[in-house]
């Protein structure tokens, strides 16, 4: 797949899983078939935490392991994310600077479970938002040479360009969960007693089932206490 072939599929894409998949076909065409993303920081436009791993298909215990040792807090492919332009591979990395003895041990132990030919891609985005992608192999050998990285580059950054869209054109669901004590006062004001009939009925002050009610108004995001039993009912927190 060349890269205006790569550009006309993942602009294409409608989902996440077809997005990914189109980034993972371009690079195993290059002989890479382990491809992670890792938000280093939130991303506030998207409603999403920073996350190691939002996308992957590294070995599932691989992901869990290296999580477990902590590496992703002394990982110097993802600390370099927030310094660096574009490709670099680990080979560099490992060369070049000076590696703690965990560091080198994550080095050997990504090995060990079949990741090769290490690139990581820095990626800096809208509101001084960082991510980075983590590309290895499963064969040794690939060559990871500057015409090899320029190219990962272009398929990284133009995956995430098209992330973010179709991020952003997700609407953000909002959980909204009212305590047992909320859901009755709701309840009986549904079925038409007002609020003074409400405190008898539940044995609790006109001021405590105002305070219930004021609570629901603003978790449902509704001004007056027919708009808040509307919606609940809609929701399905409640029933007549």
């Amino acid at each position: 797949m060349n890269i205006e072939e790569f550009i006309f599929c993942t602009n294409q894409a409608d989902t996440l899983e077809t997005l990914f998949l189109r980034f993972e076909q371009a690079l195993s065409d290059m002989g890479f078939d382990r491809v992670l993303l890792a938000l280093l920081t939130a991303h506030p436009s998207l409603n999403i935490e920073a996350q190691h791993g939002f996308l992957k298909n590294y070995p599932e215990d691989w992901v869990k392991y290296y999580l477990a040792q902590g590496y992703d807090a002394i990982d110097p492919i993802r600390s370099l994310a927030f310094s660096k332009l574009g490709a670099y591979t680990w080979e560099e990395i490992i060369n070049t600077k000076a590696l703690s003895k965990k560091q080198i041990q994550m080095f050997n132990e990504a090995e060990e479970a079949h990741l090769h030919n290490g690139i990581g891609v820095a990626l800096h985005g809208a509101g001084g938002t960082v991510a980075a992608i983590g590309i290895a192999s499963t064969q040794k050998g690939i060559d990871t040479n500057c015409i090899t990285l320029d190219k990962v580059n272009l398929l990284a950054h133009q995956f995430y360009v098209c992330f973010c869209r179709l991020m952003e054109s997700q609407p953000i669901v909002h959980t909204v969960t009212l305590n047992q004590r909320e859901c009755e006062v709701l309840k009986w004001s549904a079925r038409g007693f007002n609020r003074d009939d409400i405190g008898k009925k539940l044995h609790i002050s006109m001021h405590t089932v105002d305070f219930h009610i004021r609570n629901s108004m603003k978790k449902l995001n509704t001004n007056n206490i027919t708009s808040a039993v509307v919606t609940a009912l809609n929701l399905g927190l409640i029933q007549i």
